[in-house]
């Protein structure tokens, strides 16, 4: 997420970075969510299948990103954080 790229890990086993949130995951998709050059903060979705993600999954998921990104009022004000 820090790049701003979607990161798509076909198998999380043999990624240096990743942090396991779920022990049965095996690989995952990271959409960043991106709004006046703010990193807003991430989608990510794990599957139990290796290679279970590919670019028509970014493809779409971006566009479902996008449009979350543009039609949410992102107050963080309300959770007592400036941004």
């Amino acid at each position: 997420a820090s790049k701003r790229q979607t990161i798509i890990v076909e198998d999380v086993r043999l990624h240096d970075n990743y942090i396991s949130c779920d022990a049965t995951a095996l690989s995952e998709i990271v959409v960043p969510m991106v709004k006046n050059d703010q990193l807003l903060g991430v989608l990510d979705l794990d599957s139990r299948l290796v290679a279970d993600y590919d670019t028509i999954d970014q493809e779409y998921l971006e566009q479902f990103v996008a449009l979350l990104v543009e039609k949410t009022d992102w107050n963080f004000a309300m959770f007592g954080e400036k941004r």
